[in-house]
Protein backbone atom coordinates (compact mmCIF):
# COMPACT_ATOMS: atom_id res chain seq x y z
CA UNK A 1 0.00 0.00 0.00
CA UNK A 2 1.80 3.11 -1.21
CA UNK A 3 2.21 6.18 0.94
CA UNK A 4 2.50 4.33 4.25
CA UNK A 5 5.60 3.72 6.34
CA UNK A 6 5.95 1.71 9.53
CA UNK A 7 7.32 2.71 12.91
CA UNK A 8 8.43 -0.16 15.15
CA UNK A 9 9.11 0.74 18.77
CA UNK A 10 12.14 -1.39 19.62
CA UNK A 11 14.08 0.60 22.21
CA UNK A 12 12.83 -1.10 25.37
CA UNK A 13 15.18 -2.72 27.89
CA UNK A 14 13.15 -5.92 28.13
CA UNK A 15 12.94 -5.79 31.92
CA UNK A 16 9.97 -8.19 32.04
CA UNK A 17 12.06 -10.91 30.37
CA UNK A 18 15.27 -10.57 32.35
CA UNK A 19 17.71 -12.28 32.56
CA UNK A 20 17.15 -13.53 28.98
CA UNK A 21 17.10 -10.00 27.58
CA UNK A 22 20.56 -9.37 28.99
CA UNK A 23 21.72 -11.46 26.01
CA UNK A 24 18.92 -10.97 23.50
CA UNK A 25 16.66 -7.97 22.79
CA UNK A 26 12.94 -8.74 22.84
CA UNK A 27 12.35 -8.15 19.11
CA UNK A 28 14.85 -10.90 18.28
CA UNK A 29 13.31 -13.51 20.55
CA UNK A 30 12.64 -16.65 18.45
CA UNK A 31 9.04 -17.77 17.96
CA UNK A 32 8.94 -21.19 16.26
CA UNK A 33 12.29 -20.55 14.61
CA UNK A 34 11.56 -16.99 13.47
CA UNK A 35 12.42 -13.79 15.35
CA UNK A 36 9.45 -11.83 16.68
CA UNK A 37 10.43 -8.81 14.59
CA UNK A 38 10.45 -10.99 11.45
CA UNK A 39 6.82 -11.95 12.06
CA UNK A 40 6.07 -8.21 12.37
CA UNK A 41 8.04 -7.15 9.27
CA UNK A 42 6.60 -9.90 7.10
CA UNK A 43 3.02 -9.06 8.05
CA UNK A 44 3.70 -5.41 7.28
CA UNK A 45 5.12 -6.37 3.88
CA UNK A 46 1.82 -8.07 3.13
CA UNK A 47 0.27 -4.61 3.54
CA UNK A 48 2.72 -3.17 1.00
CA UNK A 49 5.05 -1.40 3.45
CA UNK A 50 8.68 -1.14 2.35
CA UNK A 51 10.13 1.62 4.55
CA UNK A 52 10.58 1.01 8.27
CA UNK A 53 11.62 3.38 11.03
CA UNK A 54 12.83 1.95 14.36
CA UNK A 55 14.05 3.45 17.61
CA UNK A 56 16.89 1.51 19.22
CA UNK A 57 18.54 1.49 22.63
CA UNK A 58 19.14 -1.81 24.43
CA UNK A 59 21.28 -4.15 22.26
CA UNK A 60 20.29 -2.04 19.28
CA UNK A 61 23.29 -3.14 17.20
CA UNK A 62 21.92 -6.70 17.20
CA UNK A 63 18.55 -5.56 15.89
CA UNK A 64 20.07 -3.34 13.18
CA UNK A 65 22.43 -6.08 12.00
CA UNK A 66 19.66 -8.66 11.89
CA UNK A 67 17.30 -6.50 9.83
CA UNK A 68 19.81 -5.12 7.34
CA UNK A 69 21.25 -8.57 6.64
CA UNK A 70 17.91 -10.38 6.40
CA UNK A 71 16.03 -7.77 4.36
CA UNK A 72 18.46 -6.07 1.93
CA UNK A 73 15.55 -5.13 -0.32
CA UNK A 74 13.81 -3.03 2.35
CA UNK A 75 14.66 0.44 3.62
CA UNK A 76 15.36 0.83 7.34
CA UNK A 77 15.91 4.07 9.24
CA UNK A 78 17.25 3.73 12.78
CA UNK A 79 16.91 6.30 15.53
CA UNK A 80 19.39 5.57 18.32
CA UNK A 81 18.35 6.77 21.76
CA UNK A 82 21.41 7.15 23.95
CA UNK A 83 18.97 8.03 26.71
CA UNK A 84 15.48 6.58 26.42
CA UNK A 85 13.02 9.22 25.23
CA UNK A 86 9.85 7.47 26.42
CA UNK A 87 7.15 6.26 24.05
CA UNK A 88 6.18 9.79 23.09
CA UNK A 89 9.67 11.14 22.54
CA UNK A 90 10.58 8.06 20.53
CA UNK A 91 7.52 8.36 18.30
CA UNK A 92 8.06 12.08 17.71
CA UNK A 93 11.67 11.60 16.60
CA UNK A 94 10.62 8.85 14.19
CA UNK A 95 7.78 10.97 12.81
CA UNK A 96 10.37 13.64 12.07
CA UNK A 97 12.29 11.08 9.99
CA UNK A 98 9.21 9.91 8.10
CA UNK A 99 8.11 10.92 4.60
CA UNK A 100 4.58 9.50 4.42
CA UNK A 101 1.23 11.02 5.20
CA UNK A 102 0.22 7.94 7.22
CA UNK A 103 2.28 5.73 9.52
CA UNK A 104 1.59 2.33 11.00
CA UNK A 105 3.00 2.26 14.55
CA UNK A 106 3.67 -1.14 16.10
CA UNK A 107 5.04 -2.20 19.48
CA UNK A 108 8.23 -4.20 19.00
CA UNK A 109 7.08 -6.88 21.44
CA UNK A 110 3.60 -7.56 20.05
CA UNK A 111 2.85 -10.65 17.97
CA UNK A 112 -0.28 -10.30 15.83
CA UNK A 113 -2.03 -11.83 12.83
CA UNK A 114 -4.06 -8.79 11.79
CA UNK A 115 -4.93 -7.71 8.27
CA UNK A 116 -2.85 -4.54 8.44
CA UNK A 117 -3.80 -3.48 4.94
CA UNK A 118 -7.47 -3.41 5.94
CA UNK A 119 -6.57 -1.43 9.07
CA UNK A 120 -4.70 1.20 7.06
CA UNK A 121 -7.52 1.45 4.50
CA UNK A 122 -10.08 1.94 7.27
CA UNK A 123 -7.99 4.70 8.83
CA UNK A 124 -7.61 6.54 5.52
CA UNK A 125 -11.37 6.45 4.97
CA UNK A 126 -12.23 7.48 8.53
CA UNK A 127 -10.84 11.01 8.64
CA UNK A 128 -9.58 10.31 12.19
CA UNK A 129 -6.20 11.49 13.44
CA UNK A 130 -5.30 8.05 14.81
CA UNK A 131 -6.84 4.60 14.61
CA UNK A 132 -6.10 2.12 17.41
CA UNK A 133 -6.43 -1.63 17.16
CA UNK A 134 -8.58 -2.79 20.07
CA UNK A 135 -9.35 -6.21 21.51
CA UNK A 136 -12.68 -7.11 23.08
CA UNK A 137 -11.15 -8.02 26.44
CA UNK A 138 -10.70 -6.03 29.66
CA UNK A 139 -8.36 -3.09 29.35
CA UNK A 140 -8.04 0.59 30.23
CA UNK A 141 -9.42 2.29 27.12
CA UNK A 142 -13.00 3.54 27.10
CA UNK A 143 -14.59 3.33 23.66
CA UNK A 144 -17.96 4.81 22.65
CA UNK A 145 -19.53 4.79 19.20
CA UNK A 146 -16.36 3.54 17.58
CA UNK A 147 -14.05 6.17 19.08
CA UNK A 148 -11.65 6.28 22.00
CA UNK A 149 -13.00 8.74 24.56
CA UNK A 150 -10.78 8.12 27.61
CA UNK A 151 -7.49 6.40 28.39
CA UNK A 152 -7.15 5.00 31.90
CA UNK A 153 -10.79 4.01 32.40
CA UNK A 154 -12.15 0.46 32.56
CA UNK A 155 -12.89 -0.58 29.01
CA UNK A 156 -11.25 -2.45 26.15
CA UNK A 157 -7.67 -3.54 25.52
CA UNK A 158 -5.33 -1.61 23.21
CA UNK A 159 -3.35 -4.16 21.16
CA UNK A 160 -0.25 -2.00 20.65
CA UNK A 161 -0.81 -1.23 16.95
CA UNK A 162 -2.13 2.01 15.48
CA UNK A 163 -2.19 4.17 12.36
CA UNK A 164 -1.30 7.85 12.68
CA UNK A 165 -1.55 10.92 10.50
CA UNK A 166 1.92 12.43 10.21
CA UNK A 167 0.56 15.94 10.71
CA UNK A 168 0.17 15.16 14.43
CA UNK A 169 3.93 15.72 14.68
CA UNK A 170 3.60 19.47 15.24
CA UNK A 171 1.19 18.95 18.14
CA UNK A 172 3.55 16.79 20.17
CA UNK A 173 5.85 18.25 22.85
CA UNK A 174 9.61 17.95 22.60
CA UNK A 175 12.08 15.94 24.62
CA UNK A 176 11.37 12.88 26.73
CA UNK A 177 7.72 12.02 27.41
CA UNK A 178 5.20 9.19 27.49
CA UNK A 179 2.55 9.25 24.79
CA UNK A 180 -0.57 8.09 26.66
CA UNK A 181 -0.97 11.10 29.01
CA UNK A 182 -0.47 13.47 26.06
CA UNK A 183 -3.08 11.70 23.92
CA UNK A 184 -5.49 11.63 26.86
CA UNK A 185 -5.11 15.38 27.31
CA UNK A 186 -5.68 15.93 23.58
CA UNK A 187 -8.88 13.86 23.82
CA UNK A 188 -10.12 15.85 26.81
CA UNK A 189 -9.43 19.11 24.97
CA UNK A 190 -11.10 17.88 21.79
CA UNK A 191 -7.90 18.30 19.76
CA UNK A 192 -7.85 14.82 18.21
CA UNK A 193 -10.11 11.92 17.28
CA UNK A 194 -8.96 8.33 17.79
CA UNK A 195 -10.88 5.63 16.00
CA UNK A 196 -11.26 2.16 17.52
CA UNK A 197 -10.75 -0.77 15.16
CA UNK A 198 -11.76 -3.98 16.93
CA UNK A 199 -9.90 -7.12 15.88
CA UNK A 200 -10.78 -10.74 16.55
CA UNK A 201 -7.59 -12.20 15.03
CA UNK A 202 -4.98 -13.52 17.44
CA UNK A 203 -2.54 -11.15 19.07
CA UNK A 204 -0.35 -11.32 22.14
CA UNK A 205 2.01 -9.14 24.13
CA UNK A 206 5.17 -11.22 23.73
CA UNK A 207 7.23 -9.17 26.17
CA UNK A 208 6.77 -11.64 29.05
CA UNK A 209 7.45 -15.34 29.56
CA UNK A 210 3.70 -15.93 29.81
CA UNK A 211 3.06 -14.09 26.58
CA UNK A 212 5.78 -15.96 24.70
CA UNK A 213 4.35 -19.26 25.89
CA UNK A 214 0.90 -18.28 24.63
CA UNK A 215 2.31 -17.44 21.18
CA UNK A 216 3.98 -20.85 21.07
CA UNK A 217 0.75 -22.48 22.21
CA UNK A 218 -1.18 -20.71 19.46
CA UNK A 219 1.31 -21.53 16.68
CA UNK A 220 1.70 -25.15 17.76
CA UNK A 221 -2.04 -25.73 18.14
CA UNK A 222 -2.54 -24.37 14.61
CA UNK A 223 -0.31 -27.24 13.49
CA UNK A 224 -2.03 -29.72 15.79
CA UNK A 225 1.11 -30.19 17.89
CA UNK A 226 1.68 -30.40 21.64
CA UNK A 227 5.38 -31.29 21.52
CA UNK A 228 7.89 -29.98 18.96
CA UNK A 229 11.49 -31.19 18.87
CA UNK A 230 13.47 -29.40 16.20
CA UNK A 231 15.93 -31.29 14.03
CA UNK A 232 19.35 -31.30 15.66
CA UNK A 233 18.09 -31.36 19.25
CA UNK A 234 19.23 -34.26 21.45
CA UNK A 235 16.39 -35.46 23.66
CA UNK A 236 16.97 -38.57 25.78
CA UNK A 237 14.28 -38.13 28.41
CA UNK A 238 10.78 -39.58 28.16
CA UNK A 239 9.34 -36.95 30.52
CA UNK A 240 7.88 -34.34 28.15
CA UNK A 241 4.56 -33.18 29.61
CA UNK A 242 2.04 -30.58 28.45
CA UNK A 243 3.14 -28.15 25.76
CA UNK A 244 6.86 -28.42 25.03
CA UNK A 245 9.07 -26.82 22.37
CA UNK A 246 12.71 -27.86 22.11
CA UNK A 247 15.01 -25.90 19.80
CA UNK A 248 17.62 -27.36 17.47
CA UNK A 249 20.65 -26.78 19.71
CA UNK A 250 19.07 -27.98 22.96
CA UNK A 251 20.17 -31.08 24.89
CA UNK A 252 17.78 -32.80 27.32
CA UNK A 253 19.47 -35.72 29.00
CA UNK A 254 17.89 -38.89 30.32
CA UNK A 255 16.01 -38.34 33.56
CA UNK A 256 15.35 -34.63 33.02
CA UNK A 257 11.73 -33.47 33.38
CA UNK A 258 10.06 -30.93 31.07
CA UNK A 259 6.51 -29.63 31.45
CA UNK A 260 4.92 -26.62 29.74
CA UNK A 261 8.28 -25.16 28.77
CA UNK A 262 10.12 -23.58 25.84
CA UNK A 263 13.80 -24.57 25.58
CA UNK A 264 15.96 -22.58 23.17
CA UNK A 265 19.55 -21.71 22.30
CA UNK A 266 22.33 -23.79 23.81
CA UNK A 267 20.27 -24.94 26.79
CA UNK A 268 21.22 -28.28 28.39
CA UNK A 269 19.14 -30.10 31.02
CA UNK A 270 21.07 -32.66 33.03
CA UNK A 271 19.58 -35.82 34.64
CA UNK A 272 17.24 -34.83 37.47
CA UNK A 273 16.92 -31.21 36.32
CA UNK A 274 13.48 -29.76 35.68
CA UNK A 275 11.99 -27.17 33.35
CA UNK A 276 8.43 -26.47 34.49
CA UNK A 277 6.37 -23.51 33.26
CA UNK A 278 9.35 -21.52 32.12
CA UNK A 279 11.24 -20.19 29.13
CA UNK A 280 14.92 -21.13 28.96
CA UNK A 281 17.29 -19.47 26.47
CA UNK A 282 21.02 -20.32 26.48
CA UNK A 283 20.53 -21.69 30.00
CA UNK A 284 18.95 -18.47 31.29
CA UNK A 285 15.59 -19.17 32.94
CA UNK A 286 12.45 -17.06 33.14
CA UNK A 287 9.58 -18.57 35.10
CA UNK A 288 5.97 -18.06 34.05
CA UNK A 289 3.49 -16.75 36.56
CA UNK A 290 -0.07 -16.61 35.28
CA UNK A 291 -1.49 -17.74 31.96
CA UNK A 292 -2.11 -14.97 29.43
CA UNK A 293 -4.02 -15.04 26.18
CA UNK A 294 -5.56 -12.62 23.72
Amino acid sequence: MSGVEAIILAAGKGTRLRPITELLPKPLFPLMGKALIDWIIENMREAGIERFLLNLHHLGDMIEEHLTEKYPDLEFVFSREEELLGTGGGIKRLLELSRSEFLLIHNGDTYEEFDLGALIAEHRRSGKDITWVMKDRPGNVLVMDGEVVKIGEDGSYFAGISVWNRDLLDSLPGGKFEIMPVLNRFLEEGKIRIGAHFESAFSQDAGTAEGIFEVYRHLMEKKGMKVVIEEGARVETRYLMGLVYIGADVVVEKGAYVEDAILLGSTCLKPGEEAVREIIYDGLRKKMETRESS
